[in-house]
């Protein structure tokens, strides 16, 4: 996992995932606010908090990864966000488990994102990447090529156009 643990990232279903299989290891990369329980993950020895890291140095970590996590807790906040670190794990073409997201699920790379409902579920999805022992993510070039800066900001500039008559 990379990003910040904060209120809205789901501690119970980190907790079960962490506890339930002590033969895996959980990799945190990124801030923790104080609001999140970090003492419901913290106490198992199988997960480790690495704290911040330099912009520079996140491909690193996610490359070391087999397996990327988005562990949102289900919050209307859901509706209106779309996490950069799915991106970024998309980018380095590695498999992902995630809590459902509206935003998310309707990207043209959601095909490449195992969406779980439920602890178990995920927990299952987690297993069945692992026990194919494929950790490579099969995007195509041109879904990548999509999600690139530049063409994102193109395509916002389209949409402000037709969606809202404005010019540069």
């Amino acid at each position: 996992f990379i990003g910040t643990l904060f209120r809205f990232t789901d501690d119970e279903l980190l907790e079960y995932i962490i506890s339930q299989r002590k033969n895996y290891n959980y990799v945190f990369v990124g801030a923790v606010q104080k609001e999140f329980p970090l003492e419901k993950i913290t106490k198992y020895p199988n997960a480790f908090i690495l704290g911040e890291k330099k912009k520079e140095e996140i491909g690193k970590y996610i490359n070391a990864f087999d397996i990327c996590i988005n562990p949102f807790k289900k919050h209307e906040v859901n509706d209106s966000v779309s996490p950069l670190k799915v991106f970024e794990y998309i980018a380095f073409r590695k498999p992902i488990v995630s809590t459902p997201m509206y935003s998310l699920q309707h990207e043209s790379i959601s095909q490449y994102i195992h969406f779980s409902d439920s602890s178990r579920e995920f927990l299952n999805a987690i297993d069945q990447i692992d026990e194919r022992q494929s950790y490579d993510n099969n995007v195509p070039e041109q879904a990548l090529l999509d999600y690139k800066w530049e063409n994102l900001f193109e395509k916002l500039i389209r949409n402000m156009k037709v969606n809202y008559n404005f010019e540069l």
